[in-house]
């Protein structure tokens, strides 16, 4: 079995092409082989598929998600507004009975 072997240079790239004598006197060029198998693989692999789009089930989930989370902060800052208004009402409280009617509903909206 013989082998031949050339390079040349042009413009700083290397290029190499091998041939090798088979048995039956053919020559192969392996740069033809490769690029044939890397043609050939190309081929057969599949891309793989893309993100499915979001169900109508997800999307309906994450629609309830956020109205539920936009409730909860309205209840929130209601919350909040009636407590300021009662701590007001705390601070301006001039007897002893207004400011422990005054907490009694403080600890009514804690509930």
């Amino acid at each position: 079995m013989s082998g031949n072997v050339s390079s040349s240079t042009l413009a700083g790239e290397v290029s190499v092409a091998v041939t090798a004598a088979t048995p039956e006197g053919n020559s192969v060029n392996f740069d033809d082989l490769a690029i044939s198998f890397i043609t050939e693989t190309l081929q057969t692999v599949q891309p793989p598929p893309s993100d499915p789009d979001p169900t109508p089930a997800g999307n309906l989930r994450l629609l309830q998600s956020k109205l539920l989370l936009a409730a909860r902060q309205k209840r929130l800052e209601q919350h909040i507004a009636e407590t300021k208004v009662l701590m007001a009402k705390l601070g301006t409280a001039k007897s002893k009975a207004e400011k422990d009617k005054v907490l009694s509903m403080l600890r009514e909206r804690q509930r």
